[in-house]
């Protein structure tokens, strides 16, 4: 477990000291010109087809290859199509007469041409036809010849009938737009709607002018949009998540036509001096290097945690193995209960975690204090039992009262389930991280860290262990808490609070029956599973246990272990 608080240390020291970088634009748009498509009549719509560029001009289309546009047949296109969906690597089209769209179609290639494999006929004809991609599915949504919204969704794994979704409220839709489990419809007066599983339709920011093409999805929760106001023709970055528009670099030359998902960004034909243009919008995202001093921090860092170990080494050089694996049962109470804080949070608590709190709310703080429960009972009943017997390590106790084989057996699943089934994910998460920020391969730092960490646990033994996760709490913890207060001294609490509020994010109780949310009911079996049942069975935590001094400090650890867990929920 020291492994992963480690890695987490190292990657809030790499945060902090690549803090500076954000005083410059994250974010910067790279513009290349590429040839036009011939034959220009005016009548453009832009599609991707296998991740190939494709204009339709009218009953003619063309393909851009190697920088360069070029004549394609096409068969079953149909003459009137009323709007072009594509997510960059593949196209739909809708199509219909007198504006009003009734079928759709997929796009192939399919023997060097074009080639529209017909999809089921829409559930009723639409008006304002739209249309985007989710990774499993086609959504198309419009006004029905009544005048009512309509959303419709076709699973391509059930592709013989189109589903009905809840629509909006009502309005004219000019753009659709799928992200992680979201949607997003901008509608002609320019009011966005978004819709979420946890809070359904909900109306959002209004769009900061008039949307040319589809926009695309960005990372996990932020869509790309081209809007056009009587400033020019800008792009925006809209999030999902915080219902928040912003502009992305200077205002585009000519007059936006038509625009598709390409690359990392966007391909725009527009009209310049008469000529019709295209070009191609990038995102390229700035990361400031570390400098040497960052290096040397973080190689300080490391070579301090050996120093801890050697230096417990030496002491314990020719000791008893009671103090490698216990530390001669003389851990302070306190350090033995932030030890316990510390093997057990992850990159999961650390990354993860707050990443789900900020995409929906603050039902998983529920989790923990669950846990803390859960604790008070382990604090009372299970830890005097295991440490008046004086134990070793807890598969001691099946040895005793079953058999060594019994003793073999746990052991040896307890390290499998640790190794085959959480460490890789505790420790990918930060590598991915760290990697980004160092420019260093993931692979790399996931054995540079791993290797300092065993070499120092195996040299110090429990005492190195505890010390280190008590130094690396103390950062972490410290760390976080800076950032806290750092964003709120930069945006201001009142903000804070008001943002939170408005978007229904300090909401921490769910009592629905549904098995697929994070309900009370499901945090009370987890302190009673996952808790009470699981702690005597933990390793990492009943070692600490263990190497208290008495059965006194140890209920002590624990109940200190749990006073921590409570506020570390508002850390992260």
């Amino acid at each position: 477990m020291t492994l992963r608080l480690l890695l987490l240390t190292l990657l809030g020291a790499l945060l902090f000291q690549a803090a500076p970088a954000a005083a410059k634009q994250p974010t910067e748009i790279e513009t290349t010109t590429l040839p036009a498509p011939s034959g220009d009549r005016g009548d453009l719509s832009l599609a991707a087809i296998d991740g190939f560029p494709v204009a339709f001009d009218r009953d003619r289309a063309q393909i851009l290859r190697h920088r360069s546009w070029s004549a394609i047949g096409t068969r079953n296109i149909p003459s009137k199509m009323l709007a072009v969906v594509s997510d960059g690597q593949g196209s739909a089209i809708l199509s219909g007469a007198g504006g009003v769209a009734t079928s759709a179609a997929a796009l192939t290639l399919a023997n060097g041409a074009i080639v529209a494999k017909a999809l089921p006929d829409l559930l009723v004809p639409l008006r304002s036809a739209v249309g985007a991609f989710q990774p499993d599915a086609l959504l198309v949504a419009g006004v029905g010849e009544d005048g009512t919204p309509r959303l419709f969704r076709l699973a391509w794994a059930q592709s013989a009938r189109w589903q009905t979704l809840a629509p909006w409220p009502g309005g004219v839709p000019v753009a659709l737009a799928a992200q992680n489990r979201g949607i997003a419809v901008t509608l002609a007066d320019q009011q966005q709607w978004r819709w979420l599983p946890t809070g359904g339709w909900r109306r959002g920011a209004t769009a900061r002018g008039t949307v040319v093409g589809a926009p695309r999805p960005i990372g996990q929760a932020y869509l790309l949009y081209l809007l056009r106001d009587a400033g020019g023709t800008h792009l925006y970055s809209y999030s999902m998540i915080t219902d928040a528009w912003a502009p992305m670099g200077a205002a585009l030359p000519g007059e936006p036509l038509a625009a598709v998902s390409h690359g990392e960004g966007l391909l725009i034909a527009s009209r310049r001096n008469g000529a019709l243009a295209v070009s191609t919008l990038t995102l390229r995202f700035n990361r400031e290097p570390l400098g040497l001093i960052d290096w040397a921090i973080i190689t300080v860092y490391l070579f301090a945690m050996l120093g801890i170990g050697l230096t417990f080494y030496r002491r314990a050089k020719g000791g008893p193995s009671s103090e490698f694996f216990l530390g001669s049962r003389a851990i302070p109470a306190w350090a033995a209960g932030v030890s316990m804080f510390a093997g057990s949070i992850s990159s999961i608590s650390y990354l993860a975690v707050p990443a789900k709190a900020f995409e929906t709310d603050w039902q998983y703080i529920m989790s923990k204090i669950a846990t803390v429960c859960g604790l008070m009972f382990v604090a009372l009943v299970v830890v005097p039992v295991f440490r008046r017997l004086n134990l070793v390590s807890v598969f001691n106790y099946l040895e005793a009262r079953f058999h060594p084989a019994i003793r073999m057996l746990s052991s040896a699943l307890w390290i499998c389930m640790q190794i085959g089934g959480r460490m890789g994910i505790v420790l990918f998460l930060p590598a991915m991280a760290i990697g980004t920020i160092t420019d260093t391969n993931i692979v790399a730092c996931i054995l540079i860290v791993g290797l300092f960490t065993i070499v120092y646990t195996a040299l110090g033994g429990m005492r190195a262990v505890v010390w280190t996760d008590v130094f690396q709490v103390l950062v972490l913890t410290a760390g976080a808490f800076f950032a806290i207060g750092f964003v709120i001294y930069q945006i201001g609490f009142g903000d804070v609070v008001d943002t939170a509020t408005a978007f229904d994010k300090t909401r921490m109780l769910n009592f629905s029956f549904d098995v697929t949310q994070p309900t009370v009911w499901a945090f009370l079996v987890l302190a009673l599973f996952d808790v009470v049942l699981t702690f005597p069975k933990d390793q990492v935590l009943m070692q600490r246990v263990l190497a208290t001094p008495s059965e006194k400090e140890a209920k002590r650890s624990v109940w200190l272990f749990a006073l921590i867990l409570l506020p570390s929920v508002v850390a992260p």
